[in-house]
């Protein structure tokens, strides 16, 4: 099948040539992948950006669009600019022939050759993740795939598939890198259910590499979100309470990620008895830097009990 995509270009109406910038009747009636290119009127065009038609030829339709004008005469544009994100103007956005957004490019001046390459890969690449969208949604692709998507998706700016593909395709994810990524990006969107059920795929593993990990990326994406609140500090005790007489590695990192917490809210005992913990477990070749750490925190104990 012929690949086709819709880019629509949003900018002010400039005289007609061959092959140049179509008008938005031609993006209203286009049966193909369009470009569109998002510009304020009164805004010309640079030479690069004027070449680009005449170089994609039957591959992408090119349209151009006047933000201030037809924009507000044209109901489709309007319910999708939230979602396109534009951050400034002039802007492109790629659109497949469903009228599926595929990529916003920001417009900056390029080699037009390399531009229009990355448009048509663009498409390809588009074209390959929702192939495997479909095949994760039908249950019928394997971990890897799942993180195929989630590569594809993050080189096209998609940040908003990221987490459907997470929800859609973790229980198909075996890997433990790939399921740590899995909860970074559940974190990362606030999403409570997903988090929960990625928390339980690892608590039935009982590695406590992977569930140190896990706690680290909720302590920090909740530190964010709750700056002056002791809730940050829930997943660190819970993953303590479960793996406290485990001879993982990992447990003193984690006293001492705790203990650094304490020491800047001015908790000196706290933070002074998990550092301690902490050096009884480290390696040897850690526990030198542990031990000036314990005497550091025990200045600052006493001179605070002065």
């Amino acid at each position: 099948m012929r690949e086709v995509a819709l880019f629509l270009f949003f900018l002010a109406t400039l005289p007609l040539q061959a092959n140049e910038w179509k008008d938005l009747a031609a993006y209203q009636h286009a049966k193909k992948s369009t470009l569109l290119h998002f510009v304020h009127s009164q805004l010309d065009l640079s030479e690069t950006t004027n070449s680009l038609p005449s170089i994609l030829e039957e591959k992408v339709e090119c349209v151009q669009v006047d933000l201030d004008q037809d924009v507000k005469s044209e109901d489709f544009l309007q319910s999708h600019l939230a979602q396109w994100e534009l951050a400034q103007c002039p802007a492109f956005v790629l659109l497949n022939e469903k009228k599926e957004l595929v990529k916003t490019f920001t417009y900056i001046p390029r080699d037009t050759v390399q531009f229009a390459d990355d448009i048509v890969f663009a498409l390809a690449q588009f074209r390959d993740l929702s192939s495997l969208r479909g095949k994760i949604c039908n249950k019928e692709a394997v971990g890897i795939e799942v993180m195929q998507a989630l590569s594809l998706a993050q080189d096209l700016c998609r940040e908003d598939l990221l987490a459907e593909i997470v929800k859609s395709g973790v229980a198909l994810v075996e890997e433990e890198s790939a399921l740590v990524e899995c909860y970074r990006i559940a974190e990362r969107f606030h999403e409570e259910e997903l988090v929960r059920e990625i928390q339980e795929i690892v608590g039935k593993r009982g590695s406590a590499e992977i569930a140190a990990k896990l706690a680290l990326i909720r302590y920090q994406a909740l530190s964010q979100r709750f700056p002056h609140s002791f809730k940050a500090l829930q997943p660190l005790k819970e993953f303590l309470e479960q793996f406290q007489e485990h001879k993982s590695s990992v447990v003193w990192q984690v006293e001492m990620v705790l203990a650094q917490h304490y020491t800047e809210r001015v908790q000196w005992e706290e933070a002074y008895d998990l550092a301690l913990q902490a050096v009884r477990r480290a390696p040897v070749e850690k526990q030198g830097d542990i031990l000036h750490t314990l005497d550091y925190m025990k200045g600052l104990k006493e001179l605070a009990q002065k």
